[in-house]
Formats: C-alpha cells, sequence, structure tokens
C-alpha cells in the first residue's frame, strides 16, 4: 500500500495531476451527456461519507467492509482505496455483468461500499447502475460511497489511504 499523502514523489504527483486532468475532461463529459441529474435510487440511510468509511476502516475494532470500486480503469490505477475490487464502470454492461457474477458468490449479508468518484455526484453514470444491479443480485447491505466532487477531492485530497495500480 502507497499513501500517497504520505510519501509523494514526483512521479506520483505527475500522476495525481494528470488523472485530475483526466477527470475533469471526463466531468465535462459527463455534464454534457446528461443534462438533468438522474433519478435516484437510494435513500440517505443507503449512503456513506468519506469521513465515516475512512474512520471505519482505520479501526481495528469495526468489521470491514468490502469496498467495491464501480469507476473507469484509468481511474482506479491512478488511485483506489486500498483494497477495493474493480468491477469496472457501473455504466458500462461489463462492469455490471462483473459485479453481479461477483456478488452471486458472496454473503449476502455482508456490508458492500460502492464508489467511484469520476464525476460530480450529480452527473456520476456509474454509481446508480452498480447499486440497481448490487441490489438486484441479491446484496441487502449495500451502500454508495457520497463523494460530492470526485475521488481526487472528496478522498484523496483529505488525506484518506489510497494504493495505486491494479487490485
Amino acid at each position: 500500500m502507497i499513501c500517497l499523502n504520505c510519501h509523494p514523489t514526483q512521479s506520483s504527483r505527475v500522476l495525481i495531476v494528470a488523472t485530475c486532468l483526466l477527470a475533469g475532461t471526463l466531468a465535462l463529459l459527463c455534464a454534457g451527456s446528461s443534462p438533468t441529474p438522474a433519478a435516484e435510487v437510494w435513500e440517505k440511510t443507503d449512503l456513506v461519507q468519506p469521513e465515516e468509511l475512512a474512520a471505519i476502516l482505520n479501526d481495528p475494532n469495526q468489521e470491514k467492509p468490502v469496498i467495491a470500486f464501480v469507476g473507469f480503469d484509468f481511474l482506479f490505477r491512478a488511485a483506489h482505496i486500498p483494497g477495493s475490487l474493480n468491477f469496472g464502470p457501473g455504466s458500462k454492461a461489463s462492469g455490471i455483468e462483473g459485479l453481479k457474477r461477483w456478488a452471486g458468490g458472496i454473503n449476502k449479508n455482508k456490508t458492500v461500499v460502492l464508489y467511484c468518484g469520476c464525476c460530480p455526484w450529480q452527473k456520476c453514470p456509474n454509481v446508480r447502475p452498480a447499486l440497481t444491479a448490487a441490489r438486484q443480485a441479491g446484496l441487502k447491505r449495500v451502500k454508495v460511497l457520497y463523494l460530492e466532487d470526485s475521488f481526487m477531492h472528496d478522498w484523496v485530497d483529505k488525506g484518506y489511504p489510497v494504493e495505486k495500480g491494479q487490485n
């Protein structure tokens, strides 16, 4: 595990800046492709705030949820929550199929936290279909990490732990 905030290197900073630029471009594309916010598929109780999840992950006495990334692969490679599973974009059939296949083989009462963070929350094309798919697969304790602006802004910039590369 590499904590980019604890051990920054020039190359990791360049990678983060490049990822931010790509994510910003993606956010503009997301904003242009969906002029009205998509219908919400969750209640407030289905959301987990970044500080809540970070506290759970850092508390040795807390049961750890399964963390599932449902965004774009290049973002996962740049930085992701340690231990996250990468299913690929929830907006793509391949991402949804991988998530459903995986969900079919786990305890349905296990807490699962889905996240993306590619775009501002209201424009994200991935979390809504991923949450719907996880529920259809029978997961009973699935939550979504609320990243209002982006993973970079709401997780990485806050100093929460990250890994880079494939998982």
